[in-house]
């Protein structure tokens, strides 16, 4: 898909560089996959960001992530905005998923995903290393319960505003873990 110079420009969230990369795209209910690589097979660090243009028309329901942890002091973060430009409160479920992965043939999935999330000013607002070790019920009936043990998951009620979720491996573990924010209500 190639979008219109004008039309990113026109969004006021046009990318910086002249080598970065944009769409301005409307979708219809669904769900979208975006792939982010690399020009000619480069490999490094990307901020991927996703924009609503139209807040008061639709709603993103969930967003997720997937990478690879490749040494004990790598991470996954993503970075969200809850409520976007609505004040107010809202209740989302954030979930670190691993073992799982294997049943839709990814290989090398992390083993014990560690799940942390901050606040905009950068503290740490909870940290779950299994969905069953507290909220199990809640989790549980939102019909969003990691499917393996292992995997991390809290369900918490934040005002609008930036938030930070971290996926670590459990043990100085590596792997391929998806990052999964859900917005419940």
């Amino acid at each position: 898909m190639v979008s219109d110079p004008e039309a990113v420009e026109e969004t006021g969230v046009a990318p910086l560089h002249g080598r970065e990369a944009a769409i301005v795209a409307s979708l219809g209910p669904g769900a979208y996959t975006a792939v982010v690589s690399g020009a000619y097979g480069d490999s490094g660090t990307v901020l991927f960001e996703l924009y609503d243009l139209q807040p008061d028309r639709s709603r993103i329901a969930a967003i997720s992530t997937r990478a690879s942890i490749d040494s004990s002091d790598e991470m996954m973060i993503a970075g969200f905005i809850a409520g976007g430009g609505n004040v107010g409160w809202n209740t989302i479920l954030v979930r670190a998923i691993g073992p799982s992965l294997t049943a839709s043939g990814i290989t090398g999935a992390l083993a014990d995903p560690v799940l942390e999330m901050f606040d905009a000013n950068g503290s740490l607002m909870f940290r779950n290393d299994s969905w069953r070790s507290s909220q199990s019920q809640q989790i549980a009936a939102s019909s969003l319960a990691p499917p393996d043990d292992r995997e991390a998951a809290v369900i918490v009620t934040v005002p609008s505003g930036n938030y930070s979720a971290v996926v670590r491996g459990g043990g100085s573990g590596t792997g391929v873990g998806l990052l999964e924010v859900y917005h419940l209500q």
